[in-house]
């Protein structure tokens, strides 16, 4: 019995099975065999070239060598369950906060997920979105997935649940599908801004939401999209979209281009130094934009007649003074002329993640007197695996973004912690660790 080569998966190779008389091999009973058989007659046909096929008792096994006392069909089902094993582990953990469709349909908020996705069927067909036509010989369509969210308030509480159809316009072709694609929104630091000077010159502050915002843009490209699943007729129509969906890659630059149009005609200019923020041309009033938030800094006298202005404009709801933006607590003390900003609920989200909601205190955002160097600078520094690199970008990420939006106290040992993006060592975990422990200690600032 000759030894088989293994099997190579960039040739293709065709496993042929050949009755094997194991008796005349003199192979004891009950062991394995490892058998190489020629295909001829296939190769000289296709032009495959032949392959090892292992056997035991005449069954064909996976091409590959056996091992003492384990079958081709054994070490073929060892390997794929180690693939199987392998892709569960680089799999992400879920987020109940964003089920997956299938995720949803099977769980106990199903009645709530399927009316979700129902409300917004309506509305796409309210806006006048799309039409149901054939699809055109010549053009393709482009397919859609539900995007499932749980919208959350401040102190972590359930506030509805939000399905979007969302077309993957990643499959559009420049030139063909979309043309131009930038949209801009506002900075954190106009945010920052305007919200100490609201609290110098009592200025009120209200948030305006638009409600389906990205289905306000007329869509001037010819665009096909199938059909939503468990929202289908039944036939092989698609969507003829007629205004902007979700997903598009010109869908956000449609919608700016909209609002921009409203907003001139009530006497606002954009601002040169933030493409988010608007001015009225008279009196005080001020609109930050973010997407399809609109946070209004005004002098009481007209302001109320400005949001119902708009709210005839886009369809959208009034939530009152400005206490939730951007994923940041507002807290504003009218008496002592005073506006926090905390992002708590941000924070503890992070701790519970990497579990470190009960972890010890820490006083400062890096260990005292203690300088970082890379690997570079340090080669002989123990190197952390894919795994454990992969979490500590994720870490530092979040540290950063939390850093720029809200703790100025944590920049400089964001940017320490950005220096090992590339490659990290297991000391750098421990100061991204440390970080985390002054967060928990100073979670309230």
């Amino acid at each position: 019995v000759r030894k088989p080569l293994k099997f190579n998966p960039l040739v293709r190779r065709r496993l042929v099975s050949r009755p094997v008389d194991i008796a005349a091999l003199n192979v004891p009973a009950g062991s394995s065999a490892c058998v190489e058989t020629a295909a001829a007659d296939i190769s000289s046909s296709t032009g495959d070239h032949g392959t090892s096929v292992a056997t035991d008792g005449g069954v064909p096994g996976a091409g590959v060598e056996c091992q003492p006392g384990i079958s081709g069909k054994q070490h073929s089902a060892r390997r794929v369950g180690s693939r199987r094993a392998a892709a569960a582990r680089k799999r992400k953990p879920a987020d109940p906060d964003m089920p997956t469709l299938k995720e949803a349909l099977a769980g106990a908020d199903r009645e709530k997920w399927l009316e979700a996705m129902r409300e917004e069927v309506e509305a796409l067909r309210e806006h006048g979105t799309f039409e149901l036509s054939d699809l055109p010989a010549g053009k393709r369509a482009i397919s859609g997935k539900w995007v499932l969210k749980i919208k959350r308030g401040p102190h972590n509480e359930i506030q509805r649940y939000k399905a979007r159809f969302v077309a993957r316009g990643f499959t559009q072709v420049e030139g063909v599908d979309f043309f131009e694609t930038w949209s801009p929104v506002g900075c954190y630091a106009t945010l920052r801004v305007l919200l100490a000077l609201a609290a110098r010159e009592d200025l009120e502050m209200k948030h305006v939401d638009i409600q389906c915002a990205f289905l306000n843009g007329v869509l001037e490209e010819e665009v096909y999209v199938e059909q939503p699943p468990h929202y289908s007729d039944g036939t092989a129509r698609v969507w003829h979209l007629r205004k902007t969906l979700y997903g598009l890659k010109q869908a956000a630059r449609e919608w700016h281009k909209a609002l921009i149009k409203v907003l001139s005609e009530m006497g606002f200019v954009r601002s040169y130094a933030d493409a988010g923020l608007y001015v009225r041309k008279t009196g005080r009033c001020i609109i930050f934009l973010w997407v399809d938030d609109l946070f209004i800094f005004s002098e009481p006298a007209g302001l109320q007649e400005l949001i119902d202005l708009i709210l005839t404009k886009f369809e959208g709801r009034d939530l009152g003074d400005l206490s939730w933006a951007l994923g940041c607590e507002i807290m504003r003390d009218r008496p002592n002329g005073t506006i926090t900003l905390t992002q708590r609920n941000k924070i503890s989200n992070l701790l519970e993640k990497h579990n470190m909601s009960s972890c010890r205190s820490a006083q400062t955002p890096l260990v005292p007197r203690e300088r970082m160097v890379t690997l570079k600078e340090d080669p002989e520094l123990e190197k952390a695996s894919a795994a454990e690199h992969t979490r500590y970008m994720s870490v530092v990420g979040s540290i950063q973004y939390i850093a720029s939006v809200t703790r100025p106290d944590l920049a400089f040992a964001a940017q320490a912690l950005a220096r090992n993006m590339a490659s990290s060592a297991k000391v750098h975990w421990l100061a991204a660790m440390h970080v985390l422990r002054y967060l928990r200690t100073t979670m309230n600032l």
